[in-house]
């Protein structure tokens, strides 16, 4: 699923959705439907993610779900940065890094 797919979701969810459907409850309720357990996992990350060791932060990221195809970064956030790049005049790209 491409980011600007998931940000029009989240649009709806967010702006357009009344917040009695939003609801914590009601919302986990219909997302466990799609992710099952994984929603709890997410929300227990929330709560302890500022005390979390790095293998706790991989641990999520190695089971969490592939929402995004390939990349977390939509092409409208890449195309423009890359079009703004400039190769350094004295490195070319053939010379060994150190």
């Amino acid at each position: 699923m491409k980011r600007e797919v998931t940000n029009r979701i989240r649009y709806v969810l967010e702006d357009l959705v009344p917040p009695a459907l939003r609801d914590p409850a009601v919302f986990r309720t219909v997302a466990k439907l799609a992710w099952g357990q994984h929603i709890d996992h997410l929300a227990d990350f929330r709560r302890q993610a500022a005390m979390l060791t790095p293998e706790q932060y991989e641990a999520l990221y190695t089971h969490h779900p592939r929402v995004h195809d390939q990349t977390d970064n939509s092409l409208a956030c890449i195309e423009p940065g890359i079009s703004r790049m400039t190769p350094w005049p004295h490195i070319t790209m053939s010379e060994p890094r150190v």
